[in-house]
């Protein structure tokens, strides 16, 4: 995977490179002092503007929407709310996910494929009538007096309580990080962050209402990430709302992605679908490529392996095996003996691949052609 990922850094927009590295770094030169000042609201968007600004898409309105939550005024944040909602929304269906290229030399596109309903897909009318019933569901956790509800805990859990205007300092550390954070996969808590939201809508929503909400995602992620995003806050708290919640304003597709492993994490609702590889034969095969290529397949294969018992996990009580001394003998003898059996076999894999690898070496455009070939007929 390290493989991979130096080569789709190699093949990358030297401006995407540049953007990735100006949030990574962000603050990171700041003495403790200074850090310590950016927990002043407005010192803090100064400098995020400063920062990434014209660089970073999505931090001017990162910084202006949070200082709304942290200032609340019921009516103007609603009143603004609603504007910004109308500038994002797009009509369903205008996106189509099976149009997204996808690289076989770029991982991070591979999180980027479809899915395909377990029962028949949601049909979509206008926002009113699919979404206005779910934002009542999730809105019916929290107290219905309009002084005291979403808006209200969320400005009063993130500011400190020694100053109105200040972010409370845990609260300021997961914000920082989560503004530095490029790749939200990578992180130790996603699972546990999905698991918390998974619990929290199986318990508000059906699953055709998880499954608008996706649909809604493939053409207005943002759309649907400012409209549901605050109700968030309790099952999340607030350290891992403010620590995801610049991830998901300034990197496109992150919310999509968070909200899918979560319908896969309710089961029932979604499954996994291939993305499709186009420009399969425009690749050019280097050597490599090719060992990298290989090396996947045999990955790949271990994969369905896996996946294959998992699903069949009902077979396992079916017998209990022997006990006594004859039974922990053929246990111990069985675990190591696997042991020994995998040891081989990846020497022999290694082996094999290599073999293959230097079988392709001098023959990379007669495989070339039989895969133009190939596709050409199949168009």
């Amino acid at each position: 995977m390290r493989l991979l990922n130096y080569i789709h850094e190699l093949q990358a927009n030297p401006l995407d490179l540049k953007k990735e590295s100006l949030r990574k770094n962000f603050c990171r030169k700041l003495t403790g002092d200074e850090v310590k000042s950016l927990h002043d609201y407005d010192k803090f968007h100064q400098k995020v503007l400063e920062e990434l600004k014209g660089k970073v898409g999505g931090a001017e309105e990162m910084t202006i929407r949070l200082k709304n939550y942290l200032d609340y005024d019921s009516t103007k944040t609603l009143v603004k709310l609603n504007v910004e909602l109308k500038q994002v929304y797009a009509t369903p269906g205008s996106a189509n996910v099976e149009s997204v290229n996808v690289s076989l030399l770029n991982p991070k596109t591979w999180s980027n494929s479809s899915w395909t309903y377990q029962n028949e897909a949601p049909v979509l009318t206008k926002p009113s009538v699919d979404l206005e019933p779910i934002v009542a569901k999730l809105s019916s956790v929290y107290p219905k007096s309009i002084h005291n509800n979403v808006y209200t805990e969320i400005s009063e859990q993130l500011r400190s309580n020694s100053c109105h205007s200040k972010l409370e300092a845990e609260v300021f550390d997961h914000y920082l990080q989560g503004i530095q954070n490029c790749d939200l996969t990578t992180w130790s808590r996603l699972s546990e962050s999905v698991t918390y939201i998974s619990n929290f809508l199986e318990n508000q929503l059906s699953m055709l209402e998880v499954s608008t909400l996706l649909e809604y995602c493939i053409s207005n992620e943002k759309f649907v990430f400012l409209l549901i995003y605050p109700y968030f806050f309790k099952p999340l708290k607030k350290l891992l709302w403010a620590y995801l919640y610049p991830i998901f304003s300034l990197t496109t597709g992150s919310f999509t992605f968070f909200l899918k492993q979560v319908a896969l994490k309710i089961g029932d609702i979604i499954k996994n679908k291939s993305a499709i590889i186009e420009g399969f034969h425009h690749l050019k095969v280097s050597r490599l490529a090719k060992i990298t290529i290989t090396g996947s397949i045999s990955s790949l294969c271990l994969l369905y392996h896996k996946s294959f018992f998992k699903d069949n996990t009902a077979i396992i009580p079916l017998y209990t095996g022997m006990g006594g001394f004859i039974g922990q003998f053929a246990s111990d003898f069985r675990l190591n003996g696997s042991k020994f059996i995998f040891e081989i076999t990846k020497t022999a894999s290694t082996f094999t691949n290599a073999a293959i690898a230097g079988f392709l070496e001098p023959k990379q455009d007669a495989v070339r052609q039989v895969i133009r070939s190939f596709m050409n007929q199949k168009k």
